[in-house]
């Protein structure tokens, strides 16, 4: 759904002084992570993304989640148009970019996990991670890592250890998809169960702790009120 919002003399007031930051606790994302006969999954997508996370695309790529592009023919997948002449390392990103919403996913790390997803057809692709920040793990074509096939659709698993895993998931913030071929005609691309997984019960990710800088910024903005 869509809508508008009309705001007047909008007010941001501090009563009091605003005393040491205290500590909150850590939402978790439970609704897309599952313990099951002592592994763990973490879903990055499954029917949705995850809160907060959008999808972003370019290079002639367009993309939408829907039914039809479920593995299986439950829920929803993953539909990545592919426009004729897209070229080279036209991409999809899947980012949680909003403020204080990193994901501490590290403990799939450590536990040596893999980045999976399915996909179909098996076209040549690059993967790589995003951290909160900027920046980008590095680079894993998809062709090597074919873990197995269904109805079409081929298993793709990746090390995280390839994907510098220990570096990034304490604070991820996001998962790119990008083109190593060009495209002279139309085709379209179905991605689906994008997850983290390890042989290995562990927590249930959480989101990350808020960085110093931004909690200076947000408690300098707290000192004095202001009318816009």
């Amino acid at each position: 759904n869509t809508g508008e919002a009309f705001f007047d003399d909008l007010e941001l007031k501090v009563v009091g002084e605003v005393g040491a930051a205290i500590p909150m606790p850590r939402a978790g994302l439970p609704g897309f992570f599952v313990i099951d006969k002592g592994a763990s999954v973490f879903y990055l997508l499954r029917d949705e993304c995850l809160p907060n996370w959008r999808r972003v695309c370019w290079g002639g790529i367009s993309s939408e989640v829907c039914e039809p592009a479920a593995r299986g023919g439950k829920g929803a997948g993953l539909r990545v148009k592919v426009a004729k002449d897209a070229k080279r390392f036209a991409g999809l990103r899947l980012v949680g970019d909003a403020v204080n919403r990193a994901v501490d996913c590290a403990e799939f790390a450590k536990a040596d996990g893999a980045l999976e997803f399915w996909i179909k057809p098996l076209v040549p692709l690059q993967v790589y991670l995003e951290p909160e920040g900027g920046g980008m793990a590095d680079k894993v074509a998809i062709k090597d890592h074919a873990a197995g096939n269904e109805d079409g659709w081929s298993l793709v698993r990746i090390p995280l250890a390839k994907l510098q895993g220990e570096k990034l998931l304490d604070r991820l913030c996001g998962i790119s998809f990008q083109l190593l071929d060009e495209s002279p005609e139309p085709r379209t691309i179905l991605l689906d169960d994008i997850r983290l997984a390890c042989g290995k019960a562990v927590p249930c990710p959480r989101y990350a702790p808020m960085r110093e800088e931004v909690e200076r910024e947000l408690r300098a903005l707290c000192e004095s009120t202001e009318t816009f």
